[in-house]
């Protein structure tokens, strides 16, 4: 009799711990993660897009586990519709359309890159230093008896124009 009695308890309590294991599986770090296509070229991609690449899967991959864990909605398949979980989902499509924008310049990259790639050196020395003072220009302001690497480069620069004569280096 306790035999009949604890065979369905076992049958049951199977089914109560499989499902707590599906929904633990569901969120677990291989499941949520946005996969990186292996498509990407990541040795020969700009550096600065491959960054931003990579911080907007960051966001997504973190958005998507906080909802998650802390207000329990699962944005990739909500299960109602209510004005909570259509604000989360959006902030989600928001997050992956920034994704999938940056994972198009890896995959094709534009005209503009490729005649890039065919500068020379000295030419993709120049652009680095605009790039590198533009990006911040009041944290790259110069001022006078500065010393770095910038300022170096700034000065070799002119020399090479023959514009700029220092009567001493600032390095």
């Amino acid at each position: 009799m306790k035999q009949i009695i604890i065979f369905p308890l076992l049958v049951i309590l199977g089914f109560i711990v499989y499902g707590q294991y599906k929904e633990y599986k569901r969120f677990s770090l291989s499941e949520y993660g946005y996969e990186i296509p292996e498509t990407i070229d990541i040795a020969n991609a700009d550096k600065g897009v491959l960054l931003d690449y990579y911080e907007a899967v960051e966001a997504v991959n973190g958005y998507v586990i906080t909802q998650w864990s802390s207000e329990s909605i699962d944005v990739r398949n909500p299960g109602d519709d209510d004005e909570e979980k259509l604000a989360v989902v959006s902030q989600y499509r928001k997050k992956l359309a920034n994704v999938k924008f940056y994972e198009a310049q890896l995959l094709h990259p534009s005209e503009k890159e490729r005649a890039q790639e065919h500068l020379s050196e000295a030419e993709k020395k120049k652009k680095l230093i605009k790039k590198t003072f533009y990006s911040n220009p009041n944290g790259n302001s110069l001022g006078l008896g500065e010393r770095s690497i910038l300022v170096y480069e700034i000065q070799g620069l002119l020399i090479a124009k023959g514009g700029f004569y220092p009567t001493r280096w600032i390095v």
